[in-house]
């Protein structure tokens, strides 16, 4: 098998040279794409992934120096963890991931986790990505077929034991588009207040041998804080039972 190192170098330079290929296709081709934000290793506990990279063009343009050197190695620190220690107030996803899980609870998950995304390709946020006037369906279809393809390599080769999802949309990309052997579990759902409308606030599936878990975007989550105790209580039960040691998540 081919070292870890060296295959998310190939990973790398694959979705590099996938996106130098569509220069001029899309509008905001120039703010590049981003696969890891973590080191990579194989069989981690817990895999995070979320959507797609935001940002402009500036966070991508120390990778593009990087790239065009022949260097595909992807990020040395964690991007939570990081953030984490350096206590970032900017960084939603941290405090969303603190809300839902406990400050105690979200460090010890970070400690055996990687971070990456299922579309690869940056944009400011989802209404760029789906701008037509920016990105035309048929190229948005390429950029998704593409990712998904490699979504399954990354997941055979990393093999997580558990997966939590950044978001129901990617959850549902996962379901629909990834995975080989999805079997859904449960699905809580909870009323929105201000049109009385039911949507889902937590789900539970599987892949083969990795639970998958999808919570509502954590850098979204005052959008949700009614419901904040509920996915805590969900998703802290789950993992206590899915790591089989319970001590390994000190806040029930």
């Amino acid at each position: 098998m081919v070292p870890m190192d060296a295959w998310v170098a190939d990973f790398n330079k694959d979705v590099y040279e996938m996106w130098l290929s569509l220069k001029g296709d899309y509008a905001f081709w120039d703010k590049g794409f981003d696969v890891f934000f973590s080191p990579v290793k194989r069989k981690p506990r817990f895999m995070f992934v979320g959507f797609n990279p935001r940002g402009e063009a500036e966070a991508f343009h120390s990778m593009t120096q990087h790239y065009q050197s022949g260097n595909f190695t992807t990020h040395m620190v964690h991007e939570y963890e990081y953030n984490f220690a350096m206590h970032c107030k900017k960084f939603n996803s941290i405090s969303g991931w603190k809300a839902y899980l406990g400050e105690d609870n979200f460090w010890a998950v970070i400690q055996d986790s990687i971070k990456a995304n299922l579309v690869f390709f940056r944009s400011s946020n989802n209404k760029e990505w789906r701008d037509p006037e920016k990105m035309n369906r048929k190229v948005r279809k390429v950029l998704r077929t593409y990712c998904y393809a490699k979504d399954r390599q990354m997941i055979d080769r990393i093999q997580p034991e558990v997966i939590l999802v950044e978001g129901l949309l990617p959850y549902d990309i996962l379901k629909k588009h990834v995975c080989r052997d999805f079997k859904q579990q449960e699905v809580f759902y909870g009323k929105n207040q201000k049109n009385n409308k039911s949507r889902r606030i937590y789900a539970r599936g599987s892949n083969g041998n990795t639970t998958i878990i999808a919570v509502p975007h954590p850098g979204s989550y005052t959008y949700y804080k009614s419901y904040i105790p509920v996915i805590k209580e969900f998703l802290v039960r789950d993992l206590q039972l899915l790591i089989g040691k319970p001590d390994r998540l000190p806040v029930s």
